[in-house]
Parts: C-alpha cells; sequence; structure tokens
C-alpha cells in the first residue's frame, strides 16, 4: 500500500505528500461498520441527545405518575424503562468502543508516518 500511494506522486517527497498518503491510507483502511460507528458516535456524543433523552425521560415519569392523562403503562419502579435504559447503554457502549477501536488504528498509521516523516 506505501509504495502504491508514493508511485502516484512524482517529483520530491514532501511532507504534504506524506500527510496525503496517510489521509488515503485512514479513508482506504476505514471499513463500512467505522463509518456507520464514527457517523452514530457524532449523533450521540451532541447536547441534542442529551437533551432528547431528558424530554424523553420526563415525559415516561409525568405519563406514568397520571399527571398527562395517560393511563400508566410502566408503573413505579419503571421496570421497562430499566430495560430500555440498559438496552440503549448496551448499544452506546459498543458504539463508542468500535469508535475507539477505530481511533487507536488511525493513531497507529500516524505513528507510523509521524516516524517516517522524521
Amino acid at each position: 500500500m506505501k509504495e502504491h500511494a508514493l508511485k502516484q506522486h512524482k517529483g520530491p517527497l514532501t511532507e504534504e505528500h506524506l500527510e496525503a498518503g496517510l489521509r488515503s491510507r485512514i479513508e482506504f483502511s476505514a471499513r463500512w461498520t467505522d463509518r456507520v460507528a464514527d457517523s452514530l458516535t457524532e449523533i450521540f456524543g451532541t447536547t441534542w441527545f442529551f437533551l432528547a433523552n431528558l424530554v424523553f425521560f420526563v415525559f415516561w415519569f409525568l405519563a406514568n405518575a397520571g399527571t398527562l392523562g395517560i393511563s400508566a403503562f410502566d408503573p413505579y419502579p419503571y421496570n421497562f424503562l430499566t430495560m430500555v435504559v440498559s438496552l440503549e447503554v448496551i448499544f452506546l457502549a459498543i458504539i463508542v468502543l468500535m469508535s475507539q477501536n477505530r481511533a487507536s488504528r488511525v493513531a497507529d498509521v500516524r505513528q507510523k508516518m509521524d516516524f517516517e516523516i522524521n
């Protein structure tokens, strides 16, 4: 892969060309699952996602307390809510771990490129 990136380049090998090679290596090594995990991590790591969860939980508590005129579908101690939140946490943890694994692979490629540049 290194030879392929370098063969395309004509002229002196500069830091910019090595950085372009780094970007192409990172993009080439990205699997579709990595791209999905990165996209989801970007969404889940926002204030809007936090606020959406907050609104959801407040609605759940008010609806099950009978204050919204809805009959309680998950009365205290909110067993169904506990299950839903547990599943959300499991999926969020897996997605974050997938993104961290990709970030680790990108850091390894960058470290190799830094070594080549220096």
